[in-house]
C-alpha cells in the first residue's frame, strides 16, 4: 500500500513531505471516481494525499472542503485524480469556455519541478468541466501561461463536489535523464466564491517562494519521452479587399495570399529541446489587449504570444530584459537550443529578419536587406534557488552592430530575502558609421513575508547604452539612475469577513547618470480584500517630472513639471454569473502631444477604466473593456484630446474544442485643433472567428475580419489636414497539425 511520508531527508533533498508514486498498468478512468472514492479494484493502488492547507485568506488554516488526490504512472503518461468535496455544489463554478480563460472557476492544479532544482516547473490546471490551463513557473518571477503542452483533462461536477483527472505524457516535459526521477510536486485547489487558495503541502505566505516549499515526489523509473520529435506543418490562405484614399481618388486593392511554413522540435536526452523553423508561423490570430497609447512618454510592452519563442523562454531572462523576442518581426527562418544538465542551463538562438528589407521604401540601401540575430546564455544554480549566469546577444544589419554582454546572478539570503544584479555592457554602430558604448547596472532586494513585503531596486543605464533587441522601459531609459521601493504591510484578521487589508507606500527618485535630478515620485495607497476576489483601493500619487530637450525639440532648457494624481479602483468576482472592475484616476499629467513647435503643457486628466464579465448561460462567455481618457487644459476651459477604446467580446463554447468568438474593438481619437499634434482617428474592427483545437499545436481556424478607419493626414498641396478612410475585408483560412514521431 503506498501512502504519503511525512520523512526528514538530508543532503540535496533537504526535508519535508514526501510523495512516492507507484506503477500502474491499468490507467484511472474519470467515471470510476464518480462516487468520490476510487473504484475497489483500485484501492491501496494509489498514492494519494489530503490536507490541504490554506494559504489565502488564513494562512496554516484547514481548507473548508476536503480534496483528495490519487496519483499514478505508467511508461507514457502520469495520472492526477482530483476528488474535491463541496457542501454547496450547486455554487461550484464550472463553464464551458476557452482553452486557458478559466480563472474565474473552481480549479485544481498540478505543479511539477521535474530537476528538483526549485527554479521553473510545469503547471496544469483544470476547472471542474476538464477546461485547460498551462504553463509555467519561474521562481523569482511568477507565472509564464505562454508556453502550451499536450495533455489530457477531463472533469464532472457531482452532488458533493467534482472530479478532475489530469494525464500529463512525459514526452510533453523535459527532465533529467536517469533510471529514477526525482522531482518535487505541489497539489492547488481555488475556491473563488470564498477566495480560498489551498496547497498540499502546506505553501506559506511566512517563507519567500513557492518551490522550496513543495514535496518530493519519488517513485517514477524506467520512463523517457525517448527521441521525441514534433513536426508541425501550418498553411495559411486568405483572401483580401483594401479600399483607400490615394493620389488620383479612391483606391481598390483585390488580392488573395497563401503561406507555408513548418516548426520542427526535436527532444534529446530528455532534457535538451532543438526548435527550426522555415518560414514561421507566426500569423496572430489572437489581437493583443487593448491599451491606451496616446499620450505615453515610454514605450508600452506587449507579451510574446509566437510558438517558436516560447518553450524554455524563461532560460533567455535576465532581471533587465535584455531579449525582447518581439524585436525579432519578421524572421524567414530560426534556430533554438534550449534545455538543462545538472547545475547547468543553456539557450542559444540564431534567426534572420526580414523586417527592415521589407520596410525599407524603393530604392532605401536597407531594401531587401535582413537583420541577423545571435543570442547565447548560460546560468549555474548555486545552493539553494541561487544562479549566477552570463548572456550574449548580437544583432547585425548592412555594417551596423550592436552588441550586448551580461552577467546576472539571483541570490537567495534566507527563508524571506532574496537579491539579485546584472551588469551588462553594449557596444554600438549605426547606419552611419556612428560608433558607441554604455554600462547598464541592476541591483534589488526583496522581501516576502505574511505581513509585509518590500522592494528595493535600483537601476543604472549610461548614455551610450543601447540594446536593439532588449525592451528597458521607464526605469532604464539610456543616461539615467533609477531607485524606487515598494513598501506593503498586510493586516489579516483572523475571524473576520475581510480576508485583508493595509497599506502601500511607492517611492522614486530618478537622476541622469551624472547625479543630476529629473524624476522622484510618491504614492501611498490602502487596498481592503475579502471573499470572492473583492477588492477596494484607494490611492495618491505625487510626481515631479522633468523634460528634457533631447526629448522634446521644443523645449530650450529642462523644465519641471509637479502632478498630482488621485485613484479609485473597485472590483468583484463573487458572483457565479458575472464580476467587474472599475477604476477611475484623476488629477493632472503633462501633455506629451502638444501643437508641433509648442512646448508640454501641465493638462488635467480623467481616465475611467471598466471590465464586465457576464455568464448568462455555461457555453457563452461575454466581456466588455472600456477605457476614456480625457486630456484638459489646466484651466479646465478647453479640451486637449479625448479617447475612448471599447472591445466586446463574445464566446460560445459548443464542445472543449469547438468555439465561435466575436470581437468589436473601437477606437476614437478626438483632438481639439490647435491643443496638440494629434489628429482624428477613428477606426472600428469586427471579426468573427470559429475555432477547432485539438490542441495547442493542432487547430483549424476560420475567420473574417472587417476594418474601417476614418482619420486625418497632412496634404502637402494643401497645406492642410484632409479627411481620408480606409476600409479593409479579409477572409481568412489557417491549419496546423501536429505529427509526434
Amino acid at each position: 500500500m503506498f501512502s504519503v511520508l511525512l520523512l526528514a531527508v538530508g543532503g540535496v533533498e533537504g526535508a519535508g513531505p514526501r510523495l512516492e508514486v507507484p506503477f500502474t498498468d491499468v490507467a484511472p478512468r474519470l467515471e470510476e471516481f464518480l462516487d468520490m472514492r476510487p473504484p475497489p479494484h483500485l484501492a491501496g493502488k494509489l498514492a494519494r494525499v489530503s490536507d490541504f492547507i490554506q494559504r489565502i485568506p488564513h494562512d496554516g488554516a484547514p481548507a473548508t472542503f476536503r480534496t483528495e488526490v490519487y496519483v499514478a504512472y505508467d511508461h507514457e503518461r502520469l495520472y492526477a485524480v482530483f476528488v474535491a468535496f463541496d457542501d454547496e455544489p450547486q455554487k461550484i463554478r464550472a463553464n464551458l469556455a476557452p482553452r486557458a480563460s478559466v480563472r474565474q472557476d473552481d480549479t485544481v492544479n498540478i505543479m511539477i519541478d521535474t530537476f528538483n532544482d526549485q527554479r521553473r516547473a510545469y503547471f496544469f490546471l483544470s476547472n471542474p468541466l476538464g477546461v485547460q490551463l498551462d504553463g509555467q513557473f519561474i521562481e523569482g518571477r511568477g507565472f509564464d501561461d505562454s508556453f502550451e503542452a499536450v495533455w489530457d483533462s477531463q472533469g464532472r461536477v457531482t452532488d458533493r463536489g467534482f472530479v478532475v483527472k489530469i494525464e500529463i505524457p512525459f514526452d510533453s516535459i523535459r527532465f533529467p535523464r536517469t533510471v529514477e526521477q526525482t522531482w518535487r510536486v505541489i497539489f492547488n485547489r481555488e475556491l473563488p466564491r470564498l477566495g480560498q487558495d489551498t496547497f498540499w503541502p502546506h505553501y506559506s505566505l511566512a517563507i519567500e517562494g513557492r518551490l522550496n516549499q513543495t514535496a518530493l515526489l519519488t517513485g517514477i523509473r524506467d520512463v523517457s519521452p525517448g527521441r521525441n520529435m514534433q513536426i508541425v506543418p501550418y498553411a495559411f490562405f486568405r483572401d483580401y479587399r483594401l479600399q483607400s484614399e490615394g493620389p488620383a481618388g479612391r483606391e481598390v486593392e483585390n488580392d488573395d495570399e497563401e503561406a507555408l511554413g513548418l516548426d520542427f522540435k526535436m527532444v534529446v536526452e530528455d532534457a535538451w529541446v532543438l526548435d527550426l523553423t522555415a518560414n514561421p508561423d507566426f500569423s496572430q490570430i489572437e489581437s493583443d489587449e487593448p491599451q491606451a497609447t496616446v499620450n505615453q512618454r515610454f514605450e508600452l510592452f506587449f507579451p510574446e504570444r509566437r510558438p517558436f519563442f516560447l518553450e524554455n523562454s524563461d532560460l533567455f531572462q535576465t532581471p533587465t530584459n535584455l531579449l525582447f523576442t518581439r524585436r525579432i518581426v519578421d524572421p524567414a527562418a530560426g534556430v533554438r537550443l534550449t534545455g538543462k544538465r545538472g547545475a547547468w542551463a543553456f539557450a542559444a538562438l540564431v534567426a534572420d529578419d526580414e523586417a527592415p528589407g521589407k520596410d525599407a521604401a524603393a530604392g532605401d540601401p536597407l531594401e531587401d536587406e535582413r537583420a541577423h540575430i545571435g543570442v547565447l546564455r548560460a546560468s549555474r544554480d548555486i545552493s539553494d534557488q541561487s544562479r549566477i549566469g552570463a548572456l550574449f546577444t548580437d544583432r547585425e544589419l548592412e555594417g551596423s552592430r550592436n552588441r550586448v554582454g551580461a552577467v546576472d546572478g539571483r541570490i537567495k539570503l534566507d527563508d524571506n530575502w532574496v537579491a539579485q544584479f546584472q551588469v551588462a555592457a553594449a557596444g554600438s554602430r549605426t547606419l552611419e558609421g556612428e560608433e558607441s558604448d554604455g554600462v547598464s547596472y541592476n541591483a534589488a532586494l526583496d522581501r516576502e513575508g505574511t505581513h509585509w513585503t518590500s522592494h528595493t531596486h535600483y537601476l543604472y543605464t549610461s548614455p551610450g547604452f543601447r540594446t536593439d533587441l532588449g525592451f528597458l522601459g521607464a526605469m532604464q531609459r539610456p543616461d539615467s539612475q533609477n531607485l524606487h521601493n515598494n513598501l506593503t504591510y498586510r493586516f489579516r484578521p483572523a475571524a473576520s469577513r475581510l480576508n485583508a487589508w493595509g497599506p502601500n507606500l511607492f517611492f522614486l527618485r530618478a537622476l541622469d547618470a551624472s547625479g543630476r535630478s529629473l524624476d522622484w515620485s510618491v504614492a501611498p495607497q490602502v487596498e481592503w480584500t475579502w471573499a470572492g476576489e473583492t477588492e477596494l483601493l484607494l490611492g495618491y500619487e505625487h510626481l515631479e517630472e522633468r523634460l528634457m530637450p533631447a526629448e522634446f525639440d521644443s523645449l530650450a532648457a529642462p523644465r519641471d513639471f509637479s502632478q498630482d494624481r488621485w485613484k479609485v479602483e473597485f472590483g468583484s468576482d463573487r458572483w457565479l454569473r458575472w464580476g467587474f472592475d472599475l477604476a477611475v484616476v484623476w488629477g493632472t499629467r503633462v501633455n506629451f502631444v502638444p501643437p508641433d513647435g509648442a512646448e508640454p503643457e501641465l493638462a488635467d486628466l480623467v481616465e475611467t477604466r471598466a471590465s464586465v464579465l457576464w455568464r448568462p448561460v455555461a457555453p457563452l462567455r461575454l466581456d466588455l473593456f472600456f477605457v476614456r481618457t480625457d486630456l484638459d487644459d489646466d484651466e479646465g476651459a478647453t479640451g486637449i484630446f479625448s479617447e475612448t477604446l471599447v472591445r466586446a467580446r463574445a464566446n460560445w463554447q459548443f464542445t472543449k474544442e469547438l468555439s465561435l468568438r466575436l470581437i468589436a474593438d473601437l477606437k476614437d481619437l478626438d483632438p481639439v485643433a490647435g491643443k496638440t499634434s494629434l489628429t482624428d482617428d477613428e477606426r472600428l474592427t469586427v471579426d468573427a472567428l470559429v475555432r477547432y483545437l485539438w490542441n495547442p499545436w493542432q487547430a483549424l481556424y476560420v475567420g473574417y475580419t472587417s476594418n474601417e478607419r476614418d482619420f486625418q493626414e497632412f496634404d502637402d498641396d494643401t497645406r492642410s489636414l484632409v479627411d481620408s478612410t480606409d476600409e479593409g475585408r479579409q477572409f481568412f483560412v489557417k491549419f496546423s497539425y501536429l505529427f509526434q514521431l
